[in-house]
C-alpha cells in the first residue's frame, strides 16, 4: 500500500498547515509494471549486394525461445525509418513478386497466422526491388502475445512482447553501359554520320567491382523511325560476366533521314540475371537510351571499293563512287596524286559532270611496289559548281591504306610446299 501525498494536506516550505490526524489517512493500492524482454530470435538473410532493378529475396526467420506458446504475430517489414525521400521512393517491398508492380511501398505490415511452440521456428520470404543506387537498412519488427507466470500469482498472465532486427545492404548497378560510334570500316566516327550510309554502334557492357556474376540472356537495339538495323540477333547472348569483365557487340545501322540534325537512334534493351547462386534468379530487363547521333546530308559523297589486301607486284582494282545528292548538275575536277608505293593506270587529272541524284564509278589499276601497310594514292575531287562551293561539299568514306603481302591468300599451301622441298 502507499500514502497519497495530497491527503496529508501539507506543502514543503516555511509555512505548513496543521498536522493531519493519522487516523484519517486512507491507504491506496499501487501496481509496479516491469517490461518483459522478448525471448525470440529474429533473423534477416539475403544475398549481398542488391542489384538495381533485380527482384531481391529477403528471408525472415523467427525462432521461439519463450517457455510457452507465442501467437498473434504482427510484423513490420521494409526500410528502417530515417532514409531520405529518394531512397524511399525507389524501394519496393512486398510479399510476392507480382505485388512489386503495385503502388510503391517501402514498408508494410504483415499478420501471419502462426502459433509457435517453444523451440519452433517459422520463415517466409519478402521481395524487394531497388531502383536507385545507395545503401539501405532493412528491418523486421515483430510483436507477439505469450503467457508468463509471475511470482506470487496463482495464474499465468498474458503479455505482448516486441523484437526488432536490421540488416544493412548496398544497392549497386549490375552492368555499366557505354557506347561509341564507328564508321563502315570500324574507324572511330569523327564528327557525324551521313544519311544513307552505314554506321556502327559499339555497345559495351561491363560489371562493377563486386562478387556478382551476371548471365546475359539477350540484347536488342530497338530503333526509332528513320533508323534501320542491318544485322539482327544478339552477339552476346548466353555469356557470363565475372567481376570487372566486359562484353562488346557491334550493331550495324543505316540512317534513312536525309537531313542535318541529331538523330534519336533508339533504345538498347538488355536482359540479364544474377548467376552463380544456389537458386535461379529472376530475369531482369533494363533499357538504355542510346545517345543521339549527329547526321548530315552533304550534297555529294565519295566512297571507295578495294580488296581486303594486295600482293606485291600484282595488279589490283580500286573503284571510287561519286554520288550527286542535289537537284542540279555537279561539276568536279579530279586529280590523282603521286605515290611512291603504287604504280597506277588511269587519268591523272580530268573534269567530270554528274547528273542530279546520280552516281558515277571511276576505276584505277594499282600495282603495289613494296610490302606493308601502304598509303594509297590520294584521289581528290574539287567542286566547280557555285552551289557546291558554298558548302561542305564532299563527304569522303574512302580507305587511305592497304595491306600488301608477298604472297596470295593460299600462302599456307605455298609455305607447306616450300617446306617439303627444303626437307627433301
Amino acid at each position: 500500500s502507499g500514502i497519497n501525498a495530497e491527503s496529508l494536506g501539507g506543502t514543503r516550505g516555511a509555512e505548513r498547515g496543521p498536522e493531519p490526524g493519522w487516523d484519517d489517512v486512507q491507504p491506496q493500492d499501487y501496481c509496479l509494471i516491469n517490461n518483459k524482454p522478448a525471448e525470440v530470435e529474429l533473423l534477416l538473410e539475403q544475398i549481398k549486394p542488391i542489384l538495381i532493378n533485380e527482384v531481391h529475396r529477403i528471408s525472415v526467420t523467427i525462432v521461439n525461445r519463450e517457455v510457452s506458446v507465442i501467437e498473434d504475430f504482427a510484423f513490420v517489414l521494409g526500410l528502417k525509418e530515417g532514409h531520405d525521400a529518394a531512397l524511399k521512393a525507389t524501394t519496393l517491398v512486398a510479399l510476392s513478386e507480382s505485388e512489386l508492380s503495385t503502388p510503391r511501398v517501402s514498408r508494410f505490415q504483415h499478420h501471419p497466422e502462426l502459433r509457435l511452440d517453444p523451440g519452433e521456428r517459422a520463415s517466409f520470404i519478402v521481395y524487394a526491388k531497388c531502383l536507385l543506387e545507395g545503401r539501405r537498412t532493412f528491418m523486421a519488427r515483430v510483436s507477439y502475445r505469450t503467457r508468463v507466470r509471475v511470482r506470487g500469482a496463482d495464474e499465468e498472465i498474458g503479455c505482448v512482447c516486441q523484437a526488432e532486427t536490421t540488416d544493412v545492404v548496398d544497392a549497386i548497378p549490375a552492368l555499366v553501359f557505354a557506347t561509341r560510334w564507328v564508321d563502315g570500316r570500324l574507324r572511330p566516327l569523327a564528327a557525324s554520320a551521313v544519311a544513307g550510309q552505314h554506321v556502327g554502334l559499339v555497345c559495351e557492357i561491363s560489371t562493377v567491382d563486386s562478387e556478382c556474376e551476371i548471365a546475359v540472356l539477350d540484347s536488342e537495339l530497338q530503333p526509332r523511325t528513320g533508323v534501320q538495323v542491318l544485322a539482327g540477333g544478339s552477339q552476346i547472348r548466353g555469356i557470363r560476366l565475372g567481376p570487372k569483365e566486359a562484353a562488346t557487340e557491334l550493331v550495324l545501322l543505316r540512317l534513312d533521314s536525309p537531313r542535318d540534325a541529331d538523330v534519336s537512334v533508339g533504345t538498347y534493351r538488355l536482359s540479364w540475371r544474377r548467376a552463380g547462386t544456389d537458386r535461379e534468379a529472376s530475369p531482369v530487363t533494363t533499357d538504355h537510351v542510346v545517345p543521339a547521333l549527329p547526321s548530315v546530308s552533304p550534297p555529294a559523297t565519295l566512297r571507295s571499293e578495294l580488296p581486303p589486301y594486295g600482293v606485291v607486284h600484282q595488279p589490283l582494282t580500286v573503284a571510287y563512287r561519286l554520288a550527286n545528292h542535289t537537284a542540279s548538275v555537279a561539276e568536279f575536277s579530279v586529280t590523282m596524286g603521286n605515290s611512291t608505293c603504287f604504280m597506277f593506270s588511269g587519268l591523272k587529272q580530268y573534269s567530270i559532270r554528274i547528273l542530279p541524284h546520280q552516281e558515277q564509278l571511276y576505276e584505277y589499276q594499282l600495282v603495289p611496289l613494296s610490302l606493308g601497310f601502304l598509303p594509297l594514292p590520294k584521289l581528290e575531287f574539287f567542286p566547280q559548281s557555285n552551289e557546291f562551293v558554298s558548302k561542305v561539299v564532299l563527304h569522303s568514306d574512302c580507305q587511305t591504306h592497304l595491306y600488301v603481302f608477298p604472297y596470295s591468300k593460299n600462302y599456307n599451301n605455298n609455305l607447306t610446299h616450300l617446306r617439303n622441298m627444303s626437307i627433301s
